[in-house]
């Protein structure tokens, strides 16, 4: 179990330091991600349906 343990530690720590050295050279692309927004809108016709 311990090797498992730190197998995944230092790929970890392998990961940050990649991922440091690729921010430094500016070729690190993050992920993208969504705003939620806190208030849903209701649909009020069904309007959005024309095109199909």
């Amino acid at each position: 179990m311990i090797f498992f343990t730190t197998g995944l530690i230092e790929t970890n720590e392998l990961l940050k330091k990649s991922i440091t050295v690729l921010k430094e050279k500016g070729l690190y692309i993050r992920s993208p991600y969504i705003i939620v927004k806190d208030e849903s809108e209701m649909v009020k016709d069904k309007s959005y349906l024309s095109g199909f």
